[in-house]
């Protein structure tokens, strides 16, 4: 009877064992981490789906060679030695560690390596577990420059609203009328820039917590057009540009939200303004196009790389930080602009011959005879 009894705990213990086993293996194959694993002398033996889908490289690729083949070249040879030594010294290391894909793409990932000891301490394997986290760095950066920029942003247009204020307080234009109607019209210029930057700062707060409402109305498509064109003539002067428009037919209508459609074409526009050549003309047409008016915003500025054209409408999203710097702007307009394009049931988009023409046009459905207001409501 005990050696039954034996014999049941030891296959009851197999059992267990063998459960242990396959729920390892499961967690190594569906984990979304990476995970590879060499002997002692760091020799890969063993990698998984997730790490393919990092690096690139299949198991049948790198097994038997070093982990020195994911290298970038980005690091110092002392970052390597000061993580080894980590490694001897405590049996682990973690931290970012850039390194490069089958393809050539250099990478941020994060990496925890532990060494595998032997009941007599010895390692007898090296586990590397990983994940990438190159788009948590990119979105980082944006940050970081949004930041800069919108400090850019307040401090140059309130330095100048202030001394424009503080010469017309002391008295010193108030013996030239055209001294002053200057000062005031840089004051006023400059507000507007403020209400820009703030009305896109809550604008994305209320996107992100879901809070944007909509009022929806049948909108005439030539007013809205001809609002927005004479809200922002002025400040495409501030960039020697001219805007011309063809506002489509009296009678086009669509269904929305005239303050937010206003908004939308204010960041269009200004994006137009920006990178035009002085002396250039921003086009807006209205033009119908399948059961929707496509309104569109052309400049003759050098357009969007290619290699950026999938970033456009991402938040904090500029193609060139240091332009955003001497131009102005915060990369929230076109990321607001589709959120509101979205939200209205319509669809946002742009068109690119580099150096030649860029037009960032939105398409909102016809208004159908049998729609109402109060078909819309509010959102």
């Amino acid at each position: 009877r005990p050696l039954i009894v034996h014999i049941a705990r030891d296959v009851t213990e197999r059992k267990r064992a063998q459960k242990r086993l396959q729920l390892a293996a499961t967690v190594f194959e569906n984990t979304s981490e990476g995970i590879m694993i060499t002997d002692s002398a760091g020799r890969l033996q063993s990698t998984n789906p997730a790490f393919t889908a990092i690096t690139g490289f299949a198991a049948d690729e790198v097994i038997g060679q070093n982990p020195r083949i994911l290298q970038s070249g980005l690091q110092s040879r002392e970052f390597y030695l000061q993580m080894w030594d980590s490694i001897a010294a405590t049996g682990q290391w973690q931290g970012e560690i850039i390194n490069r894909r089958k393809n050539g793409e250099a990478y941020t990932q994060w990496l925890n390596i532990n060494a595998v000891r032997d009941v007599s301490g010895k390692v007898t394997h090296y586990v590397g577990v990983t994940f990438d986290i190159s788009e948590l760095k990119a979105s980082e950066r944006m940050k970081d420059e949004f930041i800069a920029s919108v400090s850019h942003e307040l401090r140059t247009p309130l330095t100048s609203i202030h001394g424009s204020l503080g010469l017309l307080d002391s008295g010193v234009a108030s013996a030239s009328p055209e001294k002053s109607a200057e000062l005031i019209r840089i004051a006023k210029g400059n507000s507007h820039r403020l209400l820009r930057l703030i009305d896109d700062i809550l604008a994305i707060a209320k996107i992100e917590s879901e809070k944007m409402k909509f009022h929806l109305r049948s909108v005439n498509v030539a007013e809205l057009v001809a609002s927005a064109v004479e809200a922002n003539q002025e400040y495409a002067k501030q960039f020697g540009v001219q805007i011309d428009m063809d506002p489509g037919p009296d009678d086009a209508r669509v269904l929305g939200d005239k303050d937010r459609l206003m908004q939308v074409l204010a960041n269009l526009l200004s994006n137009a303004a920006k990178p035009s050549p002085g002396g250039g003309t921003i086009e807006v047409t209205t033009v119908s196009k399948d059961g929707y008016w496509r309104i569109c915003v052309t400049d003759c500025g050098p357009g969007s790389p290619k290699s950026f054209r999938g970033e456009v409408f991402k938040k904090f999203a500029q193609a060139d930080a240091t332009d955003r710097r001497r131009r102005g702007g915060t990369g929230l307009g076109l990321s607001i602009s589709k959120a509101i394009i979205d939200r209205l049931g319509g669809r946002i988009g742009f068109d690119s011959e580099p150096g030649v023409r860029t037009c960032f046009y939105f398409e909102l459905p016809k208004m159908q005879p049998h729609w109402t207001v109060e078909a819309g409501g509010d959102r």
